[in-house]
């Protein structure tokens, strides 16, 4: 007879807790949790579009402790910001501060990631770097009312309905790059360049389907 064990709410707290803390303790999931004064990564994709959080996590980044260079320089400025840290996020190699206009891109286009997987590696001889995939979805609707605050973006809106049918969606941008018009246009009359292609109907994708049906003037 299999003997049945249950868990009270704390014991769950505890294991939960003590998770967390091997988590944190695991070298290879450095930069992803928040730890003192440092955001994290992984908070951060909660919370695309607050500034605050994506300033203190480019300079957490940027003065990570192994990418500025042998112990004995870590003291100074040598190395810091040079580039010796790079995130390859879903297969594109990026730099932090890319990585964090990316994440913000997506999210003021309504899309948000979750960590599927996160490495953490320090090598010798080449450069640090930060291996992360992750799943899209939809960025979650708060349902409490937050007053805006100088270190929050408010969100861009596309000027165009990205609710549109693309057969090959791929292709498509593919096209819209060789074409040179694969940019995001939004109601505030901002423009920003696309590069990635990545099957989702975004106001990048949106915009280019605009233009080529003249959809635009």
């Amino acid at each position: 007879m299999r003997k049945i064990i249950r868990l009270t709410e704390s014991d769950l707290t505890r294991i939960v807790r003590r998770v967390l803390k091997e988590a944190k303790d695991d070298e290879t999931q450095y930069h992803r949790y928040q730890e003192g004064g440092d955001p994290g990564i992984e908070p951060f994709l909660a919370d695309p579009m607050n500034e605050k959080t994506a300033d203190e996590l480019q300079h957490q980044l940027e003065n990570d402790k192994y990418a500025k260079g042998p112990e004995a320089l870590r003291k100074t400025n040598i190395g810091k910001g040079t580039g010796k840290l790079f995130i390859f996020f879903n297969g594109q190699k990026m730099t932090s501060s890319q990585f964090i206009d990316q994440i913000q891109e997506d999210a003021s286009e309504g899309y948000c990631h979750t960590i599927n997987t996160y490495e953490y590696n320090n090598r010798i001889l080449l450069s640090t770097k930060i291996t992360i995939t992750t799943k899209t979805g939809e960025c979650k609707k708060t349902t409490t009312k937050t007053p805006v605050s100088s270190t929050t973006k408010p969100a861009k809106v596309c000027k165009f309905n990205k609710k549109i049918k693309i057969d090959d969606i791929k292709g498509f941008q593919s096209r819209c790059i060789r074409k040179k018009i694969y940019y995001a246009e939004y109601t505030d009359g901002t423009k920003k360049n696309c590069t990635k292609i990545d099957g989702m109907i975004g106001c990048c994708t949106a915009t280019c389907y605009a233009i080529e049906r003249g959809l635009n003037r």
